[in-house]
């Protein structure tokens, strides 16, 4: 298909408008046409009515407007400043998961030995490990989908990350340590919230990576608290992501484990997203 670039961001953007909102869509045109066309974002919009061509555009638009998530589509997301590869089979990074990890530099600037549960695209692990290149991180998950993803971004982007295969539910999995450092964002979403989410995420990402039973939404949590207390060093400390709603039982039950400090950590939107402890 041959237009213009302001035509052609009209047509994706009217696709998409009723999953998104308007700004939203216009946001997602702007990185798809981009992705698809080699033009950049600024460029599209200095020039709007100069030619674009784009193979396939109608197919584009359908598969846009069916709602599968525009970083499947171009095929990469950024996190932490850096490129991931992702697709169906592993969840997309969040931008709060970039909060986590800037809190986990600011706490263990100096961590020499971390594990992250459930590493999906491998995006906590090798974020860490490219601010910290001295570190050994190890990266665990039960899919071998995203362990090939995660393989891939890591040798990619030249991390350098230990990958293992085990359940984050299971204690034999996980390796013994010590650690300074292990993190995990595990899924926490309970299953009757299901309904209430947009069907780009819903119809699209890993549910295993997302839901919990409503009859116990803190399953990963305690397991991993159980683990973790035997594989920290002394001065090591567990991090969390976490649904808000859960925060406070979520900090309550590591304190029963036995975790000496636990806190709760606000996001940017001031959302109870993150738990540090340590023993």
């Amino acid at each position: 298909m041959i237009t213009t670039r302001r035509e052609a961001l009209r047509l994706l953007t009217s696709e998409i408008r009723s999953i998104y909102g308007e700004r939203e869509a216009a946001t997602i045109a702007r990185m798809v046409l981009s992705a698809r066309s080699g033009i950049s974002e600024s460029a599209l919009l200095a020039d709007p009515a100069a030619e674009i061509e784009i193979p396939d555009f109608e197919d584009l638009a359908q598969e846009l407007g069916s709602g599968r998530p525009v970083q499947y589509i171009v095929g990469h997301t950024e996190f932490c400043g850096l490129e991931f590869r992702v697709r169906e089979g592993v969840l997309i990074p969040r931008p709060e998961t970039e909060e986590l990890v800037g809190h986990i530099l600011r706490k263990h600037p100096s961590a020499r030995h971390i594990l992250d549960i459930g590493t999906g695209s491998g995006c906590i692990a090798i974020a860490l490990k490219k601010a910290l290149p001295e570190a050994q991180i190890t990266a665990l998950d039960l899919s071998d989908e995203a362990l090939e993803i995660a393989r891939e971004n890591s040798e990619r982007l030249g991390a350098g990350i230990t990958l293992i295969k085990g359940d984050a539910l299971c204690g034999e999995s996980y390796p013994e340590g010590p650690f300074e450092v292990i993190v995990s964002n595990p899924p926490y979403i309970p299953q009757s919230e299901e309904r209430l989410m947009r069907r780009n995420v819903l119809d699209f990402e890993p549910h295993e990576a997302l839901f919990v039973p409503d009859s116990d939404p803190l399953r990963f949590y305690r397991a991993i608290g159980s683990e973790a207390l035997k594989r920290l060093t002394p001065t090591g400390s567990l991090w969390f992501e976490v649904h808000e709603d859960f925060a406070d039982l979520t900090a309550e039950m590591l304190a029963g484990q036995g975790y000496s400090r636990v806190e709760v950590l606000r996001d940017l939107f001031d959302k109870k997203r993150m738990i540090w402890s340590r023993p």
